[in-house]
Protein backbone atom coordinates (compact mmCIF):
# COMPACT_ATOMS: atom_id res chain seq x y z
CA UNK A 1 0.00 0.00 0.00
CA UNK A 2 1.00 3.62 -0.52
CA UNK A 3 2.61 5.51 2.33
CA UNK A 4 0.37 8.52 1.59
CA UNK A 5 -3.14 9.19 0.27
CA UNK A 6 -4.01 6.45 -2.22
CA UNK A 7 -6.60 5.15 -4.66
CA UNK A 8 -7.26 1.49 -3.88
CA UNK A 9 -7.36 -0.75 -6.97
CA UNK A 10 -8.86 -4.01 -5.72
CA UNK A 11 -7.85 -7.47 -6.91
CA UNK A 12 -9.63 -8.41 -10.16
CA UNK A 13 -11.23 -4.94 -10.32
CA UNK A 14 -11.36 -3.27 -13.72
CA UNK A 15 -9.92 0.17 -12.91
CA UNK A 16 -11.44 3.12 -14.78
CA UNK A 17 -9.55 6.04 -16.31
CA UNK A 18 -10.99 8.20 -13.54
CA UNK A 19 -9.22 6.03 -10.97
CA UNK A 20 -5.90 6.55 -12.75
CA UNK A 21 -6.43 10.32 -12.99
CA UNK A 22 -7.36 10.53 -9.30
CA UNK A 23 -4.27 8.52 -8.42
CA UNK A 24 -2.10 11.09 -10.22
CA UNK A 25 -3.86 13.91 -8.38
CA UNK A 26 -3.29 12.32 -4.99
CA UNK A 27 0.38 11.66 -5.65
CA UNK A 28 0.90 15.23 -6.84
CA UNK A 29 -1.06 16.61 -3.89
CA UNK A 30 1.13 14.73 -1.41
CA UNK A 31 4.31 16.24 -2.86
CA UNK A 32 2.98 19.75 -3.51
CA UNK A 33 1.28 20.17 -0.15
CA UNK A 34 4.53 19.09 1.52
CA UNK A 35 6.40 21.77 -0.44
CA UNK A 36 3.69 24.30 0.42
CA UNK A 37 4.25 23.75 4.12
CA UNK A 38 8.05 23.65 3.79
CA UNK A 39 8.18 26.98 1.96
CA UNK A 40 5.68 28.91 4.08
CA UNK A 41 6.83 32.36 5.17
CA UNK A 42 6.65 32.28 8.96
CA UNK A 43 6.80 34.96 11.62
CA UNK A 44 6.97 34.60 15.39
CA UNK A 45 6.70 37.02 18.28
CA UNK A 46 6.53 36.40 21.98
CA UNK A 47 2.94 35.98 23.13
CA UNK A 48 1.54 36.23 19.61
CA UNK A 49 0.05 33.46 17.52
CA UNK A 50 2.58 32.42 14.85
CA UNK A 51 1.59 33.27 11.30
CA UNK A 52 2.26 31.39 8.08
CA UNK A 53 1.75 32.75 4.59
CA UNK A 54 1.93 30.76 1.38
CA UNK A 55 4.89 31.93 -0.64
CA UNK A 56 5.78 31.64 -4.34
CA UNK A 57 9.22 30.11 -4.72
CA UNK A 58 11.67 29.82 -7.59
CA UNK A 59 13.39 26.52 -6.86
CA UNK A 60 16.11 27.42 -9.32
CA UNK A 61 16.69 28.99 -12.72
CA UNK A 62 14.44 31.62 -14.33
CA UNK A 63 17.33 34.09 -14.37
CA UNK A 64 16.67 37.11 -16.59
CA UNK A 65 19.35 38.59 -18.80
CA UNK A 66 20.18 39.92 -22.26
CA UNK A 67 19.85 38.07 -25.54
CA UNK A 68 21.28 40.60 -27.98
CA UNK A 69 18.68 43.33 -28.12
CA UNK A 70 16.04 41.11 -26.50
CA UNK A 71 15.38 39.68 -23.04
CA UNK A 72 16.05 36.03 -22.16
CA UNK A 73 14.55 33.97 -19.34
CA UNK A 74 16.54 30.85 -18.49
CA UNK A 75 15.06 27.39 -17.71
CA UNK A 76 13.82 26.96 -14.15
CA UNK A 77 11.08 25.78 -11.80
CA UNK A 78 8.36 27.89 -10.15
CA UNK A 79 6.01 27.01 -7.29
CA UNK A 80 2.96 29.19 -6.59
CA UNK A 81 -0.32 29.01 -4.72
CA UNK A 82 -3.35 29.63 -6.93
CA UNK A 83 -7.04 28.77 -6.94
CA UNK A 84 -7.64 30.50 -10.26
CA UNK A 85 -4.97 29.36 -12.72
CA UNK A 86 -6.36 26.94 -15.31
CA UNK A 87 -6.92 24.11 -14.76
CA UNK A 88 -8.70 25.19 -11.58
CA UNK A 89 -7.85 22.72 -8.79
CA UNK A 90 -10.44 20.00 -8.28
CA UNK A 91 -11.26 18.29 -4.99
CA UNK A 92 -8.21 16.02 -5.04
CA UNK A 93 -5.75 18.59 -6.43
CA UNK A 94 -3.32 20.77 -4.50
CA UNK A 95 -3.69 24.54 -4.70
CA UNK A 96 0.11 24.76 -4.83
CA UNK A 97 1.06 24.69 -8.50
CA UNK A 98 4.30 23.39 -10.01
CA UNK A 99 5.57 24.62 -13.38
CA UNK A 100 8.83 24.39 -15.30
CA UNK A 101 10.51 26.20 -18.15
CA UNK A 102 12.62 23.53 -19.83
CA UNK A 103 14.22 25.76 -22.45
CA UNK A 104 15.10 29.43 -22.37
CA UNK A 105 12.57 31.82 -23.86
CA UNK A 106 13.18 35.18 -25.48
CA UNK A 107 10.96 38.20 -24.87
CA UNK A 108 11.08 40.67 -27.76
CA UNK A 109 12.53 44.09 -27.05
CA UNK A 110 9.56 46.42 -26.40
CA UNK A 111 11.35 49.23 -28.34
CA UNK A 112 10.59 52.12 -25.97
CA UNK A 113 10.88 55.68 -27.20
CA UNK A 114 13.03 56.53 -24.17
CA UNK A 115 15.03 54.58 -21.60
CA UNK A 116 12.31 52.72 -19.68
CA UNK A 117 12.09 50.37 -16.70
CA UNK A 118 10.09 47.13 -17.06
CA UNK A 119 9.11 44.43 -14.58
CA UNK A 120 9.42 40.84 -15.80
CA UNK A 121 6.68 38.58 -14.43
CA UNK A 122 5.94 34.86 -14.69
CA UNK A 123 3.13 32.43 -13.93
CA UNK A 124 2.19 28.81 -14.52
CA UNK A 125 0.64 27.98 -17.89
CA UNK A 126 -0.98 24.62 -18.62
CA UNK A 127 -0.52 23.55 -22.24
CA UNK A 128 -1.45 20.52 -24.34
CA UNK A 129 1.84 18.84 -25.16
CA UNK A 130 0.49 15.87 -27.09
CA UNK A 131 -2.79 14.82 -28.72
CA UNK A 132 -3.36 11.31 -30.09
CA UNK A 133 -6.10 9.17 -31.60
CA UNK A 134 -7.65 6.68 -29.18
CA UNK A 135 -10.64 4.36 -29.44
CA UNK A 136 -13.23 5.87 -27.13
CA UNK A 137 -16.31 3.87 -26.12
CA UNK A 138 -19.57 5.46 -27.35
CA UNK A 139 -22.28 4.60 -24.84
CA UNK A 140 -24.98 5.43 -27.40
CA UNK A 141 -23.86 3.00 -30.07
CA UNK A 142 -21.93 0.60 -27.92
CA UNK A 143 -18.97 0.92 -30.27
CA UNK A 144 -15.40 2.14 -29.84
CA UNK A 145 -14.89 5.22 -32.01
CA UNK A 146 -11.45 6.60 -33.01
CA UNK A 147 -11.21 10.08 -31.40
CA UNK A 148 -8.44 12.66 -31.10
CA UNK A 149 -7.91 13.26 -27.38
CA UNK A 150 -5.44 15.12 -25.17
CA UNK A 151 -2.84 12.62 -24.06
CA UNK A 152 -0.19 14.75 -22.34
CA UNK A 153 -0.31 18.15 -20.68
CA UNK A 154 2.62 20.12 -19.32
CA UNK A 155 2.88 22.90 -16.78
CA UNK A 156 5.15 25.45 -18.40
CA UNK A 157 5.78 29.11 -17.51
CA UNK A 158 4.37 32.17 -19.27
CA UNK A 159 6.05 35.58 -18.99
CA UNK A 160 5.09 39.20 -19.50
CA UNK A 161 6.55 42.72 -19.28
CA UNK A 162 4.98 45.52 -17.23
CA UNK A 163 6.02 49.00 -18.32
CA UNK A 164 7.28 51.66 -15.93
CA UNK A 165 8.98 55.02 -16.53
CA UNK A 166 12.45 56.31 -17.27
CA UNK A 167 13.24 56.47 -13.53
CA UNK A 168 10.95 54.01 -11.79
CA UNK A 169 9.53 50.53 -11.94
CA UNK A 170 5.77 50.00 -11.96
CA UNK A 171 3.91 48.18 -9.22
CA UNK A 172 3.48 44.45 -9.92
CA UNK A 173 0.40 43.14 -11.69
CA UNK A 174 -0.35 40.98 -8.66
CA UNK A 175 -2.70 38.02 -8.68
CA UNK A 176 -1.05 34.96 -10.17
CA UNK A 177 1.85 36.81 -11.79
CA UNK A 178 5.13 36.51 -9.87
CA UNK A 179 7.91 39.10 -10.29
CA UNK A 180 11.19 37.44 -11.32
CA UNK A 181 13.18 40.43 -12.57
CA UNK A 182 13.39 43.97 -13.85
CA UNK A 183 15.23 45.63 -16.70
CA UNK A 184 16.09 49.13 -17.88
CA UNK A 185 15.59 48.98 -21.66
CA UNK A 186 17.56 51.57 -23.66
CA UNK A 187 15.90 53.87 -26.15
CA UNK A 188 14.92 52.43 -29.52
CA UNK A 189 15.79 48.78 -29.11
CA UNK A 190 19.55 48.75 -28.76
CA UNK A 191 21.52 46.01 -27.01
CA UNK A 192 20.64 45.69 -23.32
CA UNK A 193 23.68 45.53 -20.99
CA UNK A 194 23.61 42.79 -18.37
CA UNK A 195 24.10 45.53 -15.76
CA UNK A 196 20.60 46.83 -16.62
CA UNK A 197 18.93 43.71 -15.18
CA UNK A 198 17.78 43.29 -11.58
CA UNK A 199 17.32 39.75 -10.28
CA UNK A 200 14.06 39.68 -8.29
CA UNK A 201 13.33 35.97 -8.08
CA UNK A 202 11.80 34.79 -4.75
CA UNK A 203 14.52 32.27 -3.89
CA UNK A 204 14.30 30.03 -0.85
CA UNK A 205 17.65 31.35 0.38
CA UNK A 206 15.94 34.72 1.01
CA UNK A 207 13.16 33.17 3.07
CA UNK A 208 15.01 30.65 5.21
CA UNK A 209 15.40 33.17 8.05
CA UNK A 210 11.69 32.85 8.65
CA UNK A 211 11.98 30.74 11.77
CA UNK A 212 14.01 33.43 13.56
CA UNK A 213 11.80 35.14 16.18
CA UNK A 214 11.17 38.78 15.40
CA UNK A 215 12.77 40.11 18.58
CA UNK A 216 15.54 37.53 18.91
CA UNK A 217 19.17 38.26 19.67
CA UNK A 218 21.00 38.83 16.41
CA UNK A 219 18.00 40.11 14.50
CA UNK A 220 20.50 42.37 12.79
CA UNK A 221 24.19 41.84 12.29
CA UNK A 222 25.95 44.82 10.79
CA UNK A 223 29.46 46.17 10.48
CA UNK A 224 30.08 49.71 9.21
CA UNK A 225 33.42 51.40 8.70
CA UNK A 226 34.67 54.41 6.76
CA UNK A 227 37.77 53.71 4.74
CA UNK A 228 40.25 56.53 5.04
CA UNK A 229 42.47 57.80 7.81
CA UNK A 230 40.34 59.02 10.75
CA UNK A 231 41.22 62.59 9.82
CA UNK A 232 40.05 62.17 6.22
CA UNK A 233 36.29 62.57 6.20
CA UNK A 234 35.47 61.13 2.82
CA UNK A 235 32.27 59.36 2.06
CA UNK A 236 33.26 55.74 1.47
CA UNK A 237 31.53 53.34 3.84
CA UNK A 238 32.23 49.63 4.01
CA UNK A 239 29.05 47.76 4.98
CA UNK A 240 28.40 44.12 5.83
CA UNK A 241 24.86 43.67 7.10
CA UNK A 242 22.26 40.97 7.55
CA UNK A 243 18.82 41.33 9.07
CA UNK A 244 15.59 39.44 9.54
CA UNK A 245 12.16 41.02 9.14
CA UNK A 246 8.70 39.81 8.08
CA UNK A 247 10.06 36.28 8.02
CA UNK A 248 12.66 37.33 5.44
CA UNK A 249 16.43 37.23 5.42
CA UNK A 250 17.85 40.50 4.03
CA UNK A 251 21.53 41.11 3.33
CA UNK A 252 23.77 43.80 1.89
CA UNK A 253 27.54 43.69 1.58
CA UNK A 254 30.10 45.96 -0.06
CA UNK A 255 33.60 45.10 -1.16
CA UNK A 256 36.53 46.57 0.74
CA UNK A 257 36.28 49.53 -1.63
CA UNK A 258 33.09 50.65 0.10
CA UNK A 259 30.37 52.82 -1.39
CA UNK A 260 30.22 56.58 -1.84
CA UNK A 261 27.05 57.43 0.03
CA UNK A 262 27.15 61.19 -0.40
CA UNK A 263 28.23 61.10 -4.04
CA UNK A 264 25.30 58.79 -4.78
CA UNK A 265 22.77 60.49 -2.56
CA UNK A 266 19.77 60.03 -4.88
CA UNK A 267 20.56 56.33 -5.19
CA UNK A 268 20.24 55.57 -1.49
CA UNK A 269 18.29 58.29 0.27
CA UNK A 270 14.60 58.17 1.05
CA UNK A 271 12.92 60.64 -1.35
CA UNK A 272 12.25 64.11 0.13
CA UNK A 273 14.56 63.40 3.11
CA UNK A 274 17.91 65.15 3.60
CA UNK A 275 20.31 62.95 5.55
CA UNK A 276 23.13 65.39 4.78
CA UNK A 277 21.86 68.30 6.83
CA UNK A 278 24.76 69.81 8.79
CA UNK A 279 25.28 68.60 12.36
CA UNK A 280 22.52 66.00 12.14
CA UNK A 281 22.08 62.31 12.66
CA UNK A 282 20.82 59.98 9.93
CA UNK A 283 20.08 56.28 9.73
CA UNK A 284 20.82 53.38 7.39
CA UNK A 285 18.15 50.71 6.90
CA UNK A 286 17.90 47.41 5.10
CA UNK A 287 14.46 47.52 3.51
CA UNK A 288 12.48 44.77 1.84
CA UNK A 289 10.70 45.67 -1.38
CA UNK A 290 6.95 45.27 -0.97
CA UNK A 291 4.46 44.83 -3.79
CA UNK A 292 1.43 47.04 -4.22
CA UNK A 293 -0.80 44.97 -1.96
CA UNK A 294 2.03 44.38 0.52
CA UNK A 295 1.14 40.68 0.33
CA UNK A 296 4.42 39.22 -0.85
CA UNK A 297 8.04 40.30 -0.56
CA UNK A 298 10.20 41.19 -3.52
CA UNK A 299 13.96 41.04 -3.72
CA UNK A 300 16.57 42.96 -5.69
CA UNK A 301 19.98 41.58 -6.60
CA UNK A 302 22.35 43.42 -8.93
CA UNK A 303 20.25 46.47 -8.13
CA UNK A 304 22.70 49.30 -8.76
CA UNK A 305 24.93 47.92 -11.50
CA UNK A 306 23.28 50.11 -14.16
CA UNK A 307 24.53 53.32 -12.43
CA UNK A 308 27.20 51.75 -12.37
CA UNK A 309 27.84 50.74 -8.77
CA UNK A 310 29.25 47.24 -8.72
CA UNK A 311 31.18 47.30 -5.44
CA UNK A 312 28.46 45.54 -3.45
CA UNK A 313 25.70 42.97 -3.61
CA UNK A 314 22.55 42.19 -1.69
CA UNK A 315 18.88 41.29 -1.96
CA UNK A 316 17.43 44.36 -0.22
CA UNK A 317 17.58 48.12 -0.58
CA UNK A 318 19.94 50.27 1.44
CA UNK A 319 17.96 53.34 2.53
CA UNK A 320 19.71 56.44 3.94
CA UNK A 321 17.23 58.68 5.71
CA UNK A 322 16.48 60.96 8.64
CA UNK A 323 13.51 58.75 9.55
CA UNK A 324 14.34 57.43 13.04
CA UNK A 325 13.64 53.98 14.43
CA UNK A 326 10.52 53.51 16.51
CA UNK A 327 10.10 52.44 20.12
CA UNK A 328 11.83 49.10 19.44
CA UNK A 329 15.00 51.01 18.36
CA UNK A 330 15.36 48.52 15.51
CA UNK A 331 12.83 49.26 12.78
CA UNK A 332 11.49 52.35 11.01
CA UNK A 333 9.04 54.41 13.06
CA UNK A 334 6.87 55.46 10.09
CA UNK A 335 6.31 54.31 6.52
CA UNK A 336 9.20 55.02 4.15
CA UNK A 337 9.19 55.55 0.39
CA UNK A 338 12.00 53.61 -1.28
CA UNK A 339 14.63 55.21 -3.53
CA UNK A 340 14.41 54.91 -7.32
CA UNK A 341 13.80 52.76 -9.24
CA UNK A 342 11.38 51.63 -6.50
CA UNK A 343 9.96 55.00 -5.48
CA UNK A 344 6.44 53.73 -6.26
CA UNK A 345 6.93 51.27 -3.41
CA UNK A 346 6.51 51.87 0.33
CA UNK A 347 7.66 49.89 3.36
CA UNK A 348 5.34 50.26 6.30
CA UNK A 349 6.44 51.14 9.82
CA UNK A 350 8.30 48.27 11.45
CA UNK A 351 9.30 46.54 8.18
CA UNK A 352 12.82 47.96 7.53
CA UNK A 353 15.69 47.15 9.89
CA UNK A 354 18.10 49.86 11.09
CA UNK A 355 21.71 48.70 10.61
CA UNK A 356 23.52 51.85 11.72
CA UNK A 357 23.60 55.60 12.16
CA UNK A 358 25.78 58.34 10.65
CA UNK A 359 26.52 61.75 12.15
CA UNK A 360 27.22 64.62 9.78
CA UNK A 361 29.92 67.16 10.45
CA UNK A 362 29.62 70.81 9.50
CA UNK A 363 29.64 70.27 5.75
CA UNK A 364 27.05 68.59 3.57
CA UNK A 365 29.57 66.07 2.23
CA UNK A 366 31.26 65.01 5.47
CA UNK A 367 30.24 62.74 8.29
CA UNK A 368 32.22 61.55 11.28
CA UNK A 369 34.35 58.61 10.21
CA UNK A 370 33.84 55.23 11.82
CA UNK A 371 36.47 52.71 12.80
CA UNK A 372 36.14 48.93 12.98
CA UNK A 373 34.00 48.15 15.98
CA UNK A 374 32.80 44.62 15.31
CA UNK A 375 29.30 43.26 14.78
CA UNK A 376 26.57 45.73 15.76
CA UNK A 377 29.21 48.20 17.00
CA UNK A 378 29.94 51.70 15.71
CA UNK A 379 33.14 53.46 16.79
CA UNK A 380 33.58 57.14 15.98
CA UNK A 381 37.02 58.55 15.15
CA UNK A 382 37.61 62.03 16.60
CA UNK A 383 40.96 63.01 15.11
CA UNK A 384 41.08 66.51 16.51
CA UNK A 385 39.14 68.93 18.69
CA UNK A 386 37.38 70.37 15.67
CA UNK A 387 35.64 67.05 15.15
CA UNK A 388 33.70 67.29 18.39
CA UNK A 389 30.01 67.63 17.67
CA UNK A 390 27.86 69.70 19.97
CA UNK A 391 25.07 67.12 20.14
CA UNK A 392 27.52 64.29 20.90
CA UNK A 393 29.70 66.02 23.51
CA UNK A 394 29.51 68.24 26.56
CA UNK A 395 31.99 70.25 28.65
CA UNK A 396 31.92 71.22 32.31
CA UNK A 397 34.00 73.04 34.89
CA UNK A 398 34.13 70.55 37.78
CA UNK A 399 32.61 71.93 40.98
CA UNK A 400 33.40 69.09 43.37
CA UNK A 401 29.72 68.14 43.44
CA UNK A 402 27.44 66.33 40.98
CA UNK A 403 27.88 68.08 37.60
CA UNK A 404 25.31 67.33 34.88
CA UNK A 405 26.39 66.03 31.47
CA UNK A 406 23.82 66.48 28.70
CA UNK A 407 24.13 64.52 25.42
CA UNK A 408 20.92 65.19 23.46
CA UNK A 409 21.96 63.85 20.04
CA UNK A 410 22.22 60.10 20.61
CA UNK A 411 21.03 57.86 17.76
CA UNK A 412 17.73 56.19 18.59
CA UNK A 413 19.05 52.82 17.42
CA UNK A 414 21.75 52.78 20.14
CA UNK A 415 21.24 50.32 22.96
CA UNK A 416 24.58 50.98 24.66
CA UNK A 417 26.60 54.20 24.27
CA UNK A 418 30.38 54.42 24.66
CA UNK A 419 31.89 57.62 26.11
CA UNK A 420 35.32 59.11 26.67
CA UNK A 421 35.75 61.49 29.64
CA UNK A 422 38.92 63.63 29.43
CA UNK A 423 40.13 66.31 31.84
CA UNK A 424 42.73 69.05 31.54
CA UNK A 425 45.63 69.36 33.97
CA UNK A 426 45.88 71.42 37.10
CA UNK A 427 49.61 71.71 37.90
CA UNK A 428 48.89 71.77 41.60
CA UNK A 429 45.85 69.53 41.46
CA UNK A 430 44.99 66.77 43.89
CA UNK A 431 46.31 63.28 43.21
CA UNK A 432 44.88 59.81 43.79
CA UNK A 433 41.37 61.20 43.96
CA UNK A 434 38.05 59.61 43.07
CA UNK A 435 35.75 60.23 40.10
CA UNK A 436 32.12 59.04 40.08
CA UNK A 437 29.64 58.59 37.22
CA UNK A 438 26.02 58.23 38.25
CA UNK A 439 22.40 58.77 37.13
CA UNK A 440 20.92 62.25 37.33
CA UNK A 441 19.92 62.82 40.94
CA UNK A 442 22.04 59.84 41.90
CA UNK A 443 23.51 58.91 45.22
CA UNK A 444 26.32 56.78 46.63
CA UNK A 445 23.98 53.80 46.58
CA UNK A 446 23.33 53.82 42.84
CA UNK A 447 26.53 55.09 41.23
CA UNK A 448 27.45 53.42 37.94
CA UNK A 449 31.25 53.87 37.91
CA UNK A 450 34.04 54.77 40.30
CA UNK A 451 37.52 55.68 38.99
CA UNK A 452 40.81 56.90 40.49
CA UNK A 453 42.66 59.86 38.94
CA UNK A 454 45.31 62.53 39.38
CA UNK A 455 44.14 66.08 38.68
CA UNK A 456 47.66 67.50 38.34
CA UNK A 457 47.93 66.10 34.78
CA UNK A 458 45.71 65.38 31.82
CA UNK A 459 43.88 62.07 31.79
CA UNK A 460 40.88 60.23 30.49
CA UNK A 461 38.63 57.22 31.09
CA UNK A 462 36.28 55.28 28.83
CA UNK A 463 32.91 53.94 29.96
CA UNK A 464 29.59 52.73 28.56
CA UNK A 465 26.03 53.57 29.58
CA UNK A 466 22.52 52.88 28.36
CA UNK A 467 21.26 55.70 26.13
CA UNK A 468 20.28 58.49 28.53
CA UNK A 469 20.00 62.18 27.68
CA UNK A 470 21.78 63.29 30.85
CA UNK A 471 23.83 61.88 33.72
CA UNK A 472 26.16 63.20 36.44
CA UNK A 473 29.93 63.29 36.97
CA UNK A 474 31.52 64.08 40.34
CA UNK A 475 35.21 64.92 40.79
CA UNK A 476 36.46 64.67 44.39
CA UNK A 477 39.46 66.54 45.80
CA UNK A 478 40.57 69.98 46.98
CA UNK A 479 42.24 71.00 43.69
CA UNK A 480 40.03 69.98 40.72
CA UNK A 481 40.73 69.88 36.96
CA UNK A 482 39.89 73.22 35.31
CA UNK A 483 37.80 71.53 32.61
CA UNK A 484 36.34 68.14 31.69
CA UNK A 485 34.90 66.99 28.34
CA UNK A 486 32.66 64.03 27.63
CA UNK A 487 32.32 62.83 24.04
CA UNK A 488 30.50 59.93 22.44
CA UNK A 489 32.98 57.55 20.83
CA UNK A 490 30.54 54.93 19.65
CA UNK A 491 27.46 52.86 20.31
CA UNK A 492 26.12 49.33 20.11
CA UNK A 493 22.98 48.36 18.26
Amino acid sequence: MSGSDAIVINTRERASSGDINDLQSLKDRTLLDSWLEAFQRRTYAAGVQPTEVSQPIVLGGLEVGPSGTDIAVQPGVLLQDSLTLVPVPAALDSDYRWSALRASVVIANPLPGADTWFLIEAQMSDIVAESVSRDIFDVGTGLFVPTVVTKRTERTIATQLVVGTATDLPLPTGGDFIVIGAVLVPTGGGAIPVANFIDMRPLWADLNGAVRPVASQGKRQSELETLKDPGDFLKEVVIAAEAWTLGLRLWFETTEAGILLAANLATFREPTKNPQAAQSISYLYLAPIRDGGATRPLFARNLYAHIPLSVFNGNAMLVWTTTPPGADRETNSVAMVLPAPFSSYTVQAGEAVCIGALYNKSGLDDFVSMGPGGVNETRLNHSNAGDLLAALSDQIVPTGGADTISIPGLPICAKLVHYRLAWTDNGSGSIDEELFIQPSGGSIANRWYQFKGDWDKVGDVVFSLPPVLAFEIEFDGAQLPPQATVEVIGWSL
